[in-house]
């Protein structure tokens, strides 16, 4: 079944490239910006007083390059490293009788709901270039990319992908050089993992950038990994 989804998901992710060779690879280093959103100093319902909304946002390495989006595959040779968020204290992961499950994808977030529950507007999740689904976006998610009972503030995707192909209006809407890929509420400590699949402009190939970063006590700081050659930096 692994090998089975493995196909399916490498099938995808190059199907989605308009590329003529269609190779993925793993490069070196992925700089992804994180950006402290709001800082809730009263709490709000659930949500605990000091919790902190950070949003997570893939550089492009050039302004020609299109990010197709998050991808993992354990069973691809060479690995494709997961992705998911580490938070000490935890994060917040919103529930609802609308939303019993909540959401660990940005991109299926229903925009009128945050105006019946503000809480929504804080959940923990990962995404490609949308924060809520939006008209004439299409995000292809593989199933079992979330299996029944993940939980965004701990768990890792090891098998599952957030992907829009390379013909997708929303590159257009692109703006300072960055794509958004998550979003996180939680104390000033966590980590995260995450491999992006970009494009550099269409008709190449797919590149496979990773990178992660870890904050400690409010100061982020950047690191940057290569799992192709199982080189490392600061």
């Amino acid at each position: 079944m692994g090998a089975h989804r493995s196909i399916l998901l490498l099938t995808l992710l190059l199907g989605l490239s308009i590329g003529k060779k269609s190779t993925a690879q793993l490069n070196f280093d992925l700089e992804v910006d994180v950006v402290l959103d709001t800082v809730l100093y009263d709490g709000l319902g659930e949500i605990p007083a000091g919790q902190r909304r950070y949003r997570l946002y893939a550089v492009l390495p050039d302004e020609d390059f299109l990010v197709l989006g998050l991808a993992a595959d354990a069973a691809s040779v060479p690995e494709i490293p997961g992705f998911g968020f580490n938070a000490d204290c935890g994060c917040y992961n919103y529930t609802s009788d609308l939303v019993p499950n909540g959401y660990n994808s940005g991109a299926s977030v229903v925009g009128a709901f945050i105006g019946i529950d503000e809480e929504l507007a804080y959940d923990t999740w990962w995404t490609t270039h949308i924060s809520q689904a939006t008209p004439g976006v299409t995000v292809f998610e593989p199933p079992g990319t979330f299996p029944a009972g993940f939980n965004s503030c701990g768990q890792e995707v090891t098998q599952g992908a957030l992907l829009v192909t390379a013909a997708d209006p929303v590159h257009n809407t692109v703006t300072d050089g960055r794509v958004l890929i998550g979003q996180i509420t939680t104390c000033s400590n966590f980590e995260f993992t995450a491999c992006v699949a970009m494009q550099p402009g269409l008709g190449e190939d797919v590149d496979l950038l990773h990178g992660w970063i870890r904050s400690s006590g409010g100061f982020l700081h950047t690191h940057g990994e290569s799992h192709a050659h199982g080189d490392g930096g600061d």
